[in-house]
């Protein structure tokens, strides 16, 4: 398709379950005016609640600048299984327009991070967005389908502010910055921000990371820091500037010790040809949709050869 460069547009879709196990998924990749495929994506993923037609929650995608060519691809994460998907329509948002003309911080990596307009900006289900008095905030449990895809400069220093909110003061919130290469795919370095509340009041979060060398991507995530509790937990104006020198006279690299993070426990595997995601998953034992998610995959069913996937190890 031809989308317009630094244009947003509105994403409506119908899916019904099929064979298939895990959600149904509409991928977005866009590509240069050679063919080459750019680094950002939206990744739409929906799981079904019957076995009817269910309206996707509504989207939006923005187009990057250089994208020539976009590409929509309807997957499921089950080679042996299929969804169905039908009515897909893609609408020029002219009501949210471009992020440039929008009344925001130009310095402000994060699209949308007080969640106003719903999940603009953000991929995830729209039923994470929440209200109280006049104010919308983001409500997400242990679940890595809500994320926000970013373009970072290297070897740089940004501050992350967020308020976060937890209902019984026993499951953390988690901010979480995983960093991906010029391929798309994800290096063991990331960022672990967590946070223990006292309270049920909101609580300022501030964070200061620095990008590795020769990194373009980030993808910053939100949810509880617990895979074994329901709770949820709630977060908002979520933040990421560079970092200037008067921030950082008072921001101390402590921060940045204590949630950075690299990947030890985890086992590397070269992808070999016939590969595929879920005899990977079988072979080590691991939930598919866990390593498609710490991997970054677009679809399992096409890796790589000589691609290097880190399988997570209990």
């Amino acid at each position: 398709m031809n989308l317009l460069p630094h244009t947003t547009y509105q994403i409506n879709a119908q899916t019904k379950k099929g064979t298939a196990e895990g959600p149904a998924r509409i991928v977005f990749t866009f590509h240069d005016i050679n063919g080459n495929k750019l680094l950002q994506y939206y990744d739409i993923r929906h799981t079904h609640a019957g076995t009817g037609w269910e309206d996707i929650a509504q989207q939006y995608i923005a187009i990057p600048d250089k994208a020539a060519i976009t590409k929509i691809h309807l997957l499921t994460n089950d080679p042996k299984g299929y969804h169905c998907f039908d009515n897909i329509v893609i609408i020029r948002n002219s009501a949210i327009g471009d992020r440039k003309n929008m009344q925001v911080d130009q310095n402000e990596l994060l699209t949308n991070g007080d969640f106003e307009l719903g999940l603009f900006g953000w991929i995830g289900e729209s039923s994470l967005i929440n209200e109280e008095e006049n104010n919308k905030f983001l409500r997400n449990g242990y679940n890595w389908s809500l994320y926000q895809q970013l373009e970072v400069e290297p070897e740089k220093t940004y501050v992350i502010r967020a308020k976060t909110r937890t209902p019984d003061n026993q499951v953390p919130t988690r901010i979480k910055v995983i960093f991906l290469d010029d391929q798309g795919l994800r290096i063991p370095e990331f960022y672990n921000i967590v946070r223990f509340h006292t309270n049920n009041e909101w609580n300022d979060v501030t964070e200061v990371i620095r990008i590795p060398a020769g990194i373009h991507q980030a993808r910053i995530y939100l949810l509880a820091n617990d895979d074994s509790s329901s709770v949820a937990c709630d977060f908002d104006d979520i933040s990421m500037k560079l970092a200037t020198d008067e921030e950082l006279k008072d921001l101390t690299q402590t921060q940045t010790e204590n949630s950075r993070g690299y990947l030890d426990n985890h086992t590397e595997y070269v992808v070999k040809a016939g590969d595929t995601a879920s005899a990977i998953a079988e072979q080590f034992g691991v939930n598919l949709d866990t390593l498609i998610d710490e991997n970054n995959i677009i679809d399992p069913n096409r890796l790589e050869v000589g691609q290097i996937l880190y399988i997570p190890v209990n």
